[in-house]
């Protein structure tokens, strides 16, 4: 299960209203709570508090379906965890989108967007801070309560610290064991194990753009590096997917050799098919450094008497 915080600003209120009402690539939206009115609400509660965000949108993705009751339980939980007010509770919008996986992998295609308002009618503001930690902690809870497989994050000790102090009363066993069976995997300590996204948001949004271009549905397997094909290619400890560093090519290999400290458009400009010179159809002139110094590129035609 993911979940993931962006957030609104009152001036762009039209077109969330719009990306979540339409149908877009979605096959079907279900409004389950709240209305577009809810969100214009929100967005005339910022402008009058003079805030800089309206609302606070959270995506729900979840590899196994939810049900109502699951799905209410977790928005509770994110309400005590970020303690929205009671008078903000009654403007919370609850839309489903249902659409083709992008993958092959896990997913049942629903997807669900939760939106709060960031300003409530008494003028407070909702808690921001720690957010990606803590929707990690909320995703994991939502796993061990509905008995859905956990899927490791990126802060897997502080969120079972966390999960450890709040509910001593949840079995831990599946998430330890998640974490075990994903660094087994990968070949690293199961400690300092930090798993990485298998559809990165570049794959992504690549896989949008050749949604809207009409092209093939299907997005590629992982994103081909640029020096794929170089004889300079990295080593596994300098590949950067694997937490590597990418290797700084040869001059040869970035480009024309340049003088230090000059652009390439200086370089262009000195290219022996492009220097400087008289002009076709005008008297004799001569090229003379300028009196700025003799930096290659600082030439200025002076006429010949």
């Amino acid at each position: 299960m993911i979940l993931k915080t962006t957030r609104i600003p009152p001036s762009d209120a039209g077109k969330a209203i719009a990306y979540l009402a339409s149908p877009g690539e979605n096959e079907r939206v279900d409004w389950i709570a709240g209305s577009e009115d809810a969100l214009d609400t929100m967005a005339d509660l910022a402008t009058i508090a003079g805030a800089r965000y309206a609302m606070r949108h959270q995506i729900i993705a979840s590899n196994e379906r939810l049900s109502t009751a699951q799905l209410a339980e977790m928005v509770g939980d994110y309400m005590r965890e970020f303690e929205v007010p009671a008078s903000s509770k009654e403007l919370v919008c609850i839309v489903r989108h249902t659409k083709a996986r992008a993958d092959e992998g896990d997913g049942n295609g629903e997807h669900y967007h939760v939106v709060f308002p960031e300003v409530s009618e008494e003028g407070a503001y909702l808690d921001d801070s720690w957010t990606h930690l803590r929707n990690e902690k909320l995703a994991r809870l939502a796993e061990l309560k509905f008995g859905h497989a956990p899927v490791p994050g990126r802060h897997n000790r502080p969120v079972i610290k966390a999960l450890q102090e709040e509910r001593p009363d949840l079995d831990l066993k599946p998430l330890h064991a998640a974490i075990a069976a994903g660094a087994e995997a990968a070949g690293a300590d199961p400690a300092t194990w930090r798993p990485r996204s298998a559809f990165t948001a570049g794959a992504h949004q690549s896989y949008q753009r050749r949604q809207r271009a009409g092209r093939d549905r299907q997005p590629p397997d992982r994103v081909v590096p640029l020096y794929r094909d170089s004889p300079h290619r990295p080593t596994a400890n300098e590949d950067p997917r694997q937490g590597g560093r990418r290797p700084r090519l040869p001059r040869s290999s970035r480009g024309d050799a340049r003088i230090r400290g000059q652009s390439r458009r200086q370089a262009r400009r000195l290219a022996p098919d492009r220097r400087p010179g008289p002009r076709p159809g005008r008297p004799a002139s001569h090229v003379a450094l300028s009196k700025a110094g003799d930096r290659p590129g600082n030439f200025r035609e002076r006429r010949s008497p």
